[in-house]
């Protein structure tokens, strides 16, 4: 093999999967960047007080997420001491270039290749996810992320609107999420 001829290619973990009818969608979402950013317990209060200063917002209660315009970063307040960022790349496709007001209030770890990012919407997903896992779609919020078991396996779930969501599912099997598995057969 000729090592100077070699390029290397990216490749997303469901080669940019879409699968469209009339009443559903779903598709690899790619070009994402997901960092896991965890609270030191010493500085919790700290941490709080800076969030809040530098983007006028609370940091969300665990179990829901907030959006953050002017940064780009999708925050998911996933336990009570770690929250994702989820963001473009293009925005912030490095630790280095993450705004300070995180990289000096929190550990942060690049976890994006961690999972697949599969977004499904319309309106068969509702009654497709009745089967797939054990949440209560009347109850689950708009804004709401939590991880739950979908075929033997946990998956991040964020709810962005009534039929309308996105899963973090490991990548090392992304190829059986229950949901591709159910548009397959």
């Amino acid at each position: 093999m000729d090592k100077q001829n070699m390029t290397l290619k990216k490749k997303t973990a469901l080669n940019n999967m879409l699968y469209k009818t009339d009443n559903l969608t779903v598709e690899e979402l790619v070009n994402v960047t997901l960092f896991c950013a965890s609270i030191p317990r010493k500085n919790l209060a700290d941490t709080l007080q800076s969030f809040k200063k530098n983007y006028k917002a609370d940091l969300p209660k665990v179990g829901h997420s907030l959006i953050i315009e002017e940064e780009k970063i999708h925050v998911l307040r996933v336990a009570h001491d770690y929250i994702f960022l989820l963001c473009s790349e293009t925005d912030f496709p490095t630790l280095s270039s993450m705004p300070l007001q995180f990289t000096n209030n929190f550990y942060i770890t690049d976890q994006t290749d961690s999972f697949a990012y599969i977004k499904g919407k319309g309106d068969a997903i509702l009654e497709r996810l009745k089967y797939m896992c054990r949440l209560d779609m009347d109850v689950f919020p708009i804004g709401g992320i939590t991880r739950t078991l979908m075929a033997h396996q946990g998956h991040y779930i964020l709810r962005n609107a009534i039929s309308d969501f996105t899963f973090l599912t490991p990548r090392s099997s992304c190829n059986d999420f229950p949901l591709l598995h159910d548009l397959k057969m």
